[in-house]
């Protein structure tokens, strides 16, 4: 079976950002990505940051039109730009900056992602637009705390118009 769309979540547009970030660099398996976000979240907390939106890892496409084993992202949570957090010698806090982006929320189980991605990257081609940055993906439940069917992800993909 395929990747679930929640009734009504079509792809749509708009603009993200700026957005402060505690982030990671991690070259391993999708399924990673998971831990490592744990594992920067509990540093963000005990470093006195303030956790400003959803987790985030940020993808390079390819990794999700060919699933790789090994594939580096960047494991992001968002901090409120008044925190007095600071990176070190693993993290870094840095911003990303405002976007336009294709989106659509991808409902259950990360396996059938790819589904979604298919969708959000036919729209985009479609409707006079072309990739302008990696993918973000959104994880706005916890996958802890909930079963594969329950979670979901919101894909962003930042966009500008095909220039002709």
């Amino acid at each position: 079976m395929g990747g679930q769309i929640p009734e009504g979540s079509e792809v749509g547009i708009k603009e993200v950002g700026p957005i402060r970030v505690a982030s990671v660099q991690h070259s391993g398996p999708y399924e990673d990505i998971g831990r490592v976000l744990m594992d920067l979240f509990r540093w963000v907390l005990i470093n006195g940051g303030k956790v400003a939106s959803y987790p985030m890892a940020i993808l390079p496409l390819e990794s999700q039109v060919d699933p790789k084993e090994q594939l580096t992202f960047e494991a992001c949570i968002p901090v409120a730009f008044d925190t007095p957090v600071k990176g070190d010698s693993q993290v870094k806090i840095r911003e990303i900056k405002a976007a336009k982006v294709a989106f659509i929320q991808h409902s259950g189980s990360f396996s059938t992602i790819d589904d979604s991605y298919d969708r959000v990257l036919g729209w985009i081609k479609d409707n006079g637009y072309q990739v302008a940055g990696p993918g973000r993906e959104l994880y706005l439940t916890n996958p802890t705390e909930h079963s594969d069917e329950d979670l979901r992800t919101e894909i962003q993909i930042p966009v500008e118009a095909v220039r002709h």
